[in-house]
């Protein structure tokens, strides 16, 4: 159910709004005619996602950015090398080894996948003495986990963002606001002449950054452009467009529905980052479009509905938690950094209640209303600004105020505070 707008919050400058998909919510990807404040929303969101593919063709240099996030399945495939840039590849396995070591694995982030059939198994464990925990906590047991590896099992650790250092996960929003869409890491570790998954294409685009020792890739060309895969025949054959060995720092980038196989080198262990990018596809746009509204003549406005609903989902990865946040809070912002989390970009909500001091928009999964006196300062987050001295020179509120909204745009997770000279 749409729940109403607090008015004191409202007043003083965000408020969380409700739920999407309630009935008679309307969302846009364009601004309203002649709403200026709206107008400013929507161009300072097109510009920090160009500024999003300059960073990330700076950040993994040789990967043609601008093609790749204009073109849905049509871009080449491509192999770089991103060794020059100061991502961390010689800490990403020790990082992987470190959760192994370390993390909690009862559920099934990590897990072994058997060539054979694709299917997933349980890392082999060692538990925890009960008389220390009175829930043992999963630990791997890295001499059986090798053994399974050797064997020709991969290791599979999904969602691993988390694991593998923060100048990765860093990439993984770089990556979502430059293609406005949700992206995450896997991490595969294999040995020998591991097949992995055989020939296969996915539906969805996908980064692979090789962080230790060597893979054998074959990319061919695709069957369709942009398939689905509940539509297309998933047929991996094709005429072999690129192939060749990825050796730490190098990296190749696979549209979706592109046909892949890899394979390892005798008495070598891999480690590499798949960054996974899920691009919308028509399902996605037509699965939020009241049923019906689906008609042979679709409106416009019913696709950009579809597509609003798709980025607002897209959620931004955590890069600081709560005692930075707390510290910097009490020290009145001075000298923190500041961050906008909005991957999505600029999504426009249309209901009946809408109230003209305030514009909805929607982003991380809800829907929320932003004074019109806030939006300088949002746009000014938008651009880059980092600091609240930078904010307080574009926005008319007053100190306090300036502060209190910046806390909620932070509480409806659109701005993220870091420590003091973080990115």
């Amino acid at each position: 159910m749409q729940q109403s707008v607090d008015p004191v919050a409202a007043a003083r400058g965000v408020a969380i709004t409700g739920d999407l998909g309630a009935r008679g919510t309307v969302l846009s990807l364009t601004p309203s005619g002649g709403d200026a404040e709206e107008q400013a929303l929507y161009e300072a969101a097109e510009r920090s996602r160009t500024a999003a593919v300059a960073a990330l063709a700076s950040m993994v240099p040789g990967w043609d950015v601008d093609e790749a996030t204009t073109s849905l399945g049509g871009a080449r495939a491509s192999a770089f090398d991103v060794g020059a840039t100061e991502l961390p590849f010689a800490d990403v396995a020790g990082a992987v080894d470190a959760y192994l070591a370390g993390g909690d694995l009862r559920s099934w982030r990590a897990s072994l996948v058997d060539p054979a059939d694709g299917l997933p198994v349980q890392l082999p464990q060692q538990f925890k003495a009960r008389d220390t925990a009175p829930d043992p906590v999963g630990r791997a047991n890295p001499f059986a986990v090798a053994d399974a590896v050797r064997s020709g099992r991969t290791l599979v650790l999904n969602q691993s963002e988390t694991q593998v250092g923060s100048d990765w996960a860093l990439l993984v929003d770089v990556i979502a606001t430059a293609f406005r869409a949700p992206t995450q890491i896997n991490t595969y570790v294999s040995a020998g002449l591991a097949q992995g998954f055989g020939s296969h294409w996915d539906d969805h685009d996908v980064l692979i950054v090789q962080a230790h020792g060597r893979k054998y890739w074959e990319v061919s060309f695709p069957g369709a452009l942009a398939p689905i895969r509940q539509v297309v025949v998933d047929d991996a054959s094709g005429e072999v467009a690129w192939s060749g060995i990825l050796e730490p720092g190098w990296a190749v980038y696979i549209p979706r529905g592109w046909p892949h196989r890899v394979n390892g080198f005798v008495d070598e262990s891999s480690v590499h980052l798949t960054y996974s990018i899920r691009r919308a596809n028509l399902i996605d746009v037509l699965g939020s479009v009241p049923p019906e509204r689906l008609t042979a003549e679709i409106e416009r406005s019913d696709l950009e509905h579809g597509l609003g609903y798709f980025r607002s989902q897209i959620t931004p990865f955590p890069r600081t938690g709560p005692i930075t946040t707390l510290d910097a809070v009490t020290d009145g912002l001075r000298g923190a950094t500041l961050r906008v989390r909005l991957p999505g970009g600029m999504v426009f909500v249309r209901t009946s209640e809408l109230r003209g001091d305030v514009i909805h928009i929607a982003g991380n999964m809800q829907s929320m209303a932003i004074h019109r006196n806030v939006v300088p300062a949002l746009c000014a987050l938008l651009d880059g600004a980092s600091h609240i001295d930078e904010l307080a020179e574009r926005c008319s509120l007053a100190p306090d105020e300036l502060r209190a909204a910046i806390v909620q745009l932070g509480e409806a997770g659109l701005v993220e505070i870091g420590r003091v000279g973080s990115r």
